[in-house]
């Protein structure tokens, strides 16, 4: 006997793995610096950028500052293949940049070439930016590198592919602005105009300037407004059209690979909490292999169950009686007969399990020696699937058994409730302090012969062969993965002085479950039956004795300790988890329901009765044919015309007169369905001009406009010519240039902003064009400059969302917002269906088709 009869393990220690996602083939212009290791797969010409899942994000931005080296490991679905430990690939940042088309100044019809608003990072992004701003404020390399990207597809969230030009670095840069756009636009000329312009400053950083680039693209993002990008493609290009959409948005992607990480023959392997991708210089297949991330020698493992719970095993290893071992040859053929490991639990004097009857013998299987390693395993395993004989006969036979061992527990204590799970699946039964299965095991042949230690029945005090220590490894199914549940909190002040009460509450949330506009009844009711076997999992661990809740927080906390662990009432949870069990149970048994149209008999009544939504009824019936649904009669439906980027009313009108449709723009921004049509919010509208009351606090012209509703250049040309409105003796300033404000008479108010530029003029020699809103633009931010409880006046109002032409806060009746806006562009986002008549049609087809015809 090579290895004795033994129990199985509950659990094995493994390295802890982290699949990658699919790669983004990335066509670049000019190669990024990779790490020059030997490798021994071919180099493809394009790089490809592999994003980390959310699990790994998770991991690595947990960990502060205790970095530790990770691999980037392939494994090939060959069945002679062992995992590979790449190289060649660098850990990088991946953020995604949001941008803007701006209008030439000179032909609002055509676009900007090189110049594009940034709006800047998503929440991720600014986070990842961030902390890698944290490292290079600590290190920053020559080697660090930024690398600006664009989507080859469609320009949506998950990127297709990239692709990158031979970008000019020192041309190619961010530039902070003001607000106003006379200042950004002599600012950018400024930049261009320059013979050597520099790389970096204060308001601006060439791509060639790794930190103070991300700085501003930073910035931007948490400041939002007045930033560019100057973009210098192959040639002077700028960025190609098809990454925009019709609305002028579009985005870019960034990847910074950082020196350490990508540079030189032996590069930093450690994973920082500013990685969020590998940047692979081959192009692995993800239909032949997996690409997955470890940490180096074995730093990161988890323990694994290696039986199911309510399982236990046993196994052994005996020498193979076909190859020669130490032995006669009557010894040889004993054990080429009596191959098969026959067993049975037995008789628990404890009277924990009930004795089980004799099941099939075990049969062995040929294995290599114990002390193999887990890759050679791995690599047998891998050929046995794929069918791949070894003429090899391997030294020794492994005989296994796995029992479910819970199915005979003497006693199964939860209650028998026919509607809750069945006591007797209960996994974890017979699972006590000190208990053991006894088990009996023998040798038996083909015909049934056994040897020694087999039990006779007469025998009640049969000696174990083994005894197998009941438990299981179990990870436990945390609050925070029960399905469909939310959980919130809310801590008040408690009548005991220095005592805080802290309230949590848990809801499930059965609508998730229900039928809806995308989801079939029998969708829902395949997610009720999966969540139901996750919910039985629960109600089985929650009543297991040594299963405990307990509520941890900051509330409850020494200096330098963990947060104290405060018990909650198990109970609670156990009923929760019972009720949500008999919820999914239920729904998995709701039938569909269908109207009664003798009793329903229009769209509105089923609506009302029924508590479902018109579009809720369409995606139920969208399959049935519509003469089932309306007869035979013609059936009403609405005309439609898309609006795009930069249309407005009368655009609009005219398109439709080149389909023969003849409208009025007012009349079209009546008719009813577009009177509760959503707006575009932040698209400026006209309105009378409207008293503003005045307040105390003192506001800047910006935070005013913003309070007001309306625009700051609105505003400011709305005011103008007002006076007393400027604060006595306060300075204004325009380009370089400062002016006190003075009273116009003796006893008289203060000059208006119109008059203030006129002094500007003639008395500092400023641009004979300066008007008083350039004026106010210069000074947006001050507010120290405005006199208290002064009425102000607006002539715009900048959309909210969800605001419409009949209900918005704007002060203007719908009529009169359709007559002052017939040509404001983009009045509706790109995309909106803007309604403008209707037609009769006879219904052919399914509703469905109906629709789409």
């Amino acid at each position: 006997m090579k290895v004795p009869l033994a129990p199985m393990k509950l659990f094995d220690f493994t390295p802890i793995s982290y699949g990658l996602q699919h790669g983004i083939l990335w066509q670049a212009a000019v190669l990024p610096s990779l790490p020059a290791e030997a490798s021994a797969l071919p180099l493809t010409g394009s790089p490809v950028i592999r994003p980390f899942t959310d699990t790994l994000n998770a991991r690595i931005g947990n960990a502060g500052e205790a970095a530790i080296p990770y691999q980037l490991i392939y494994d090939q679905a060959k069945p002679d293949a062992l995992p590979s430990t790449l190289t060649g690939y660098a850990w990088g940042t991946l953020v995604k940049v949001a941008i803007r088309r701006i209008r030439q100044s000179e032909n609002q019809t055509a676009m900007m070439k090189n110049t594009y608003e940034i709006i800047g990072l998503d929440q991720a992004g600014k986070q990842l930016v961030y902390r890698l701003l944290q490292q290079l404020a600590v290190r920053e390399t020559a080697d660090d590198k930024v690398y600006l990207m664009y989507d080859t597809g469609s320009n949506s969230p998950v990127p297709t592919g990239f692709s990158s030009d031979a970008v000019d670095d020192s041309n190619t840069y961010i530039l902070k602005t003001n607000l106003t756009t006379e200042t950004a636009d002599n600012n950018l000329l400024m930049a261009r105009a320059s013979n050597e312009p520099p790389l970096s400053g204060k308001y601006f950083a060439a791509l060639l300037c790794p930190r103070a680039f991300l700085t501003l693209l930073w910035e931007c993002s948490v400041i939002g407004g007045g930033y560019y990008l100057n973009y210098s493609g192959t040639g002077n290009a700028g960025l190609p059209d098809s990454i925009f959409a019709q609305d002028g948005n579009g985005q870019l992607w960034l990847v910074f690979l950082y020196g350490p990480q990508s540079a030189g023959s032996l590069p930093d392997r450690k994973l920082y909490s500013f990685n969020n991708c590998a940047v692979l210089g081959v192009n692995l297949d993800d239909g032949t292999g997996n690409v997955f991330v470890e940490a180096a020698n074995n730093a990161e493992v988890t323990k694994n169950p290696t039986l199911k719970p309510g399982n236990l095993g046993f196994d052994m290893m005996l020498y193979n009686p076909e190859i020669t071992p130490p032995g006669t040859a009557a010894q040889l053929t004993a054990q080429q007969l009596y191959s098969l490991m026959g067993y049975k639990l037995i008789k628990d004097t404890g009277n924990l399990f009930i004795e089980t009857p004799e099941a099939l013998p075990a049969s062995p299987t040929e294995a290599g020696d114990p002390g193999e390693t887990a890759r050679d395993r791995m690599l047998r395993r891998k050929q046995r699937r794929a069918g791949i004989a070894s003429n090899e006969v391997l030294p020794y036979w492994h005989l296994e058994q796995v029992l479910p061992v819970a199915k005979f527990a003497a006693r199964h204590p939860l209650p028998l409730c026919p509607p809750l799970p069945d006591p007797g699946d209960d996994p974890y039964a017979g699972v006590l302090n000190g208990a053991k299965a006894p088990l009996a095991v023998w040798f038996t042949d083909v015909f049934g012969n056994v040897s020694q230690g087999y039990p006779q029945p007469s025998n009640d005090a049969a000696v174990p062969s083994l005894l197998l220590a009941s438990g299981y490894t179990d990870p436990m199914i945390g609050l925070g993965k029960w399905p469909a549940v939310a959980s919130n909190y809310l801590i008040t002040v408690s009548p005991q002085p220095s005592v805080a009460v802290l309230k949590v509450e848990s809801s499930f949330d059965a609508a998730s479950f229900l039928p809806g506009m995308t989801r079939t009844l029998a969708m829902v009711q395949e997610q009720a039956a999966q969540q139901t076997e996750r919910y039985q999992s629960i109600y089985y661990q929650c009543a297991q004795p040594d299963v405990r809740f307990a509520l941890r927080t900051s509330l409850s906390q020494n200096p330098g300790s963990q947060p104290d662990m405060l018990p909650v009432d198990k109970t609670i949870y156990q009923r929760f988890a019972a009720a949500a069990y008999l919820t999914l149970q239920n729904i998995r048994r709701l039938l569909p329901v269908t109207a009664n149209t003798a009793q329903t008999p229009t769209l509105e009544s089923i609506s009302a009765d029924y508590g479902v939504s018109y579009a809720e009824l369409a995606a139920v019936n969208g399959d049935r044919f519509i003469s089932d649904l309306f007869g035979a009669a013609q059936v009403e439906t609405p005309l439609y015309i898309t609006s795009a980027f930069g249309d407005s009313a009368r655009s609009l009108t005219r398109r439709l007169a080149e389909q023969g449709v003849t409208i009025q723009p007012v009349d079209l921004l009546l008719l009813d369905n577009n009177t509760i049509l959503s707006l575009n919010p932040g698209t400026v509208l006209s309105i009378t001009r409207t008293p503003v009351p005045g307040v105390t606090t003192p506001l800047s012209l910006e935070q005013a406009a913003a309070a007001a509703l309306c625009s700051v250049t609105g505003y400011a040309a709305a005011n103008a010519d007002l006076t007393g409105w400027l604060k006595p003796g306060c300075t204004l300033s325009y380009q370089g240039l400062s002016l006190t404000v003075e009273i116009t008479e003796p006893d008289g108010p203060t000059q208006s902003f119109n008059m203030i530029a006129r002094r500007f003029i003639t008395e500092l020699n400023a641009d004979s064009r300066t008007t008083g809103v350039m004026i106010a633009a210069a000074n947006t931010t001050r507010d120290d400059i405005f006199q208290p409880d002064v009425t102000t006046y607006k002539a715009d109002y900048v959309v909210q969302r969800n605001d419409t032409l009949l209900s918005n806060h704007s002060g203007c009746s719908k009529e009169n917002l359709a007559a002052l806006n017939t040509d404001t562009v983009n009045l509706f986002s790109a995309g909106a269906a803007v309604y403008y008549g209707a037609k009769n049609r006879t219904p052919q087809g399914t509703l469905n088709e109906f629709c789409h015809t």
